[in-house]
């Protein structure tokens, strides 16, 4: 008998969480963590639950009626009460919580997406009463953090961990970064999609084709609303192979978290990406393995991981050096760089990623020798024993910040 101890990766939103007092809306979609971080991080007196059929549970698995609940709210004083999934309470408990002197610390916590995108915004009964946090992907380098072994075995695992989902499928002492990640895609293959279904509204859930279809051309590369309008047509889900018909999609796929758009330096367009690296590379591999109908092995998809990942360990390295420089980060297209940064529209630092063994310095040197920035940056995975005058080289430990 094998025995898999759960690995508990210390998060900086604990200590954001510690650190925030009043009322508090945290918000974020499923299997994000929500739950344990608070249970972990607020310093709760008071816990309730909320089942889906409104029954609501305190901490001892005890059922009380929302009469009582509302009564221990009037009441709450210098206390710290956490309601999970309170939107199920329906818009009755809204109107009490928009009433509801703020006394004590209220931490409401929902799963629900869409809805709680709509509770922030206009003409919401608590609006204005709640601090927003949002609990989403863990930070690279919080995930870096908790894992030892080789730079590349730590980086590719943290890429794929950032899902917290994922972090069951890890065991200590393995050091193949390919099997983990075929492992948690396939270990996925149900729930990934019931994620996405249930992040849209009722009315929406009818169009969760189209956004799953959006999802597998950006995974798959196609970057560029008229890629991915190409590819949504081929599926015949929009009418016309019409960038302007995917667009409202997009748009409501970027307010949700699940995809990222990034500028395109010296263009007047943008390149899309799936937030979610594990999500990312379970859609593109569905999508040529149909690895959500059927059984697929980890050694079957092995390959195709490996060719994937430099792509997966590009995306998470740029928007990494982007937090650590404080810049926006902008993607350049048609030359031999990964990435241009920049403060106040101007660039101020570039980069390459060379996800390999072996690295050409002087080559790297010669395609970023155009560029008239203060920083050229060339990533690596362990820069031990190379060096350049005229390039920074950084590394996986180099993501912990500088």
């Amino acid at each position: 008998m094998v025995i898999i101890l759960t690995m508990i990766i210390e998060r900086k939103q604990c200590g954001e969480l510690k650190g925030t007092g009043g009322w508090i809306f945290i918000y974020g979609r499923r299997k994000t963590g929500k739950t344990f971080l608070v249970r972990e991080c607020s310093g709760f007196d008071d816990y309730y639950f909320v089942t889906r059929d409104r029954t609501i549970i305190d901490n001892e698995g005890n059922a009380i009626s929302e009469e009582t609940l509302q009564s221990l709210l009037r009441r709450a004083d210098d206390r710290t009460v956490v309601i999970d999934e309170f939107q199920r309470l329906g818009q009755p408990f809204m109107d009490f919580l928009h009433y509801l002197p703020q006394s004590g610390r209220v931490l409401i916590l929902s799963s629900t997406l869409w809805l709680s995108r709509r509770l922030l915004g206009r003409g919401s009964p608590i609006l204005g009463k709640f601090r927003e946090f949002n609990i989403s992907l863990i930070d690279i380098d919080d995930v870096l953090l908790s894992i030892e072994g080789t730079n590349r075995f730590r980086l590719e695992s943290s890429v794929i961990m950032r899902e917290p989902l994922a972090i069951q499928f890890y065991e200590k002492g393995v050091t193949d970064s390919t099997d983990l990640a075929a492992r948690t895609v396939i270990g996925s293959a149900n729930t990934i999609p019931s994620l996405i279904g249930e992040i849209f509204s009722e009315e929406e859930r009818h169009l969760s084709a189209t956004y799953e279809a959006i999802l597998s051309a950006v995974a798959s590369r196609h970057y560029v609303s008229s890629e991915i309008s190409s590819v949504v047509f081929s599926k015949k889900l929009i009418a016309k192979d019409d960038p302007s018909l995917i667009q409202p999609y997009l748009n409501n796929m970027l307010k949700l978290g699940l995809v990222r758009r990034i500028k395109v330096y010296g263009k007047n367009r943008f390149q899309y990406r799936v937030s979610s690296p594990l999500m990312s590379l379970f859609y593109c591999l569905n999508e040529k393995y149909g690895i959500a109908e059927r059984d697929v092995s980890a050694t079957e998809l092995r390959t195709e991981i490996r060719e994937l990942m430099p792509f997966l360990i590009e995306d998470e390295v740029r928007l990494r050096i982007g937090v650590i420089l404080g810049m926006e980060e902008q993607i350049i297209e048609s030359v031999n760089a990964d990435a241009v940064f920049l403060r106040f529209k101007k660039p101020q630092a570039i980069l390459e990623v060379k996800w390999r063994e072996r690295v050409d310095i002087k080559a790297v040197e010669k395609n970023l020798s155009g560029f008239n920035v203060k920083k050229k940056i060339l990533f690596v995975p362990d820069r031990m024993g190379l060096t350049s005058n005229a390039l920074e080289i950084w590394d996986v430990n180099d993501l912990l910040g500088k």
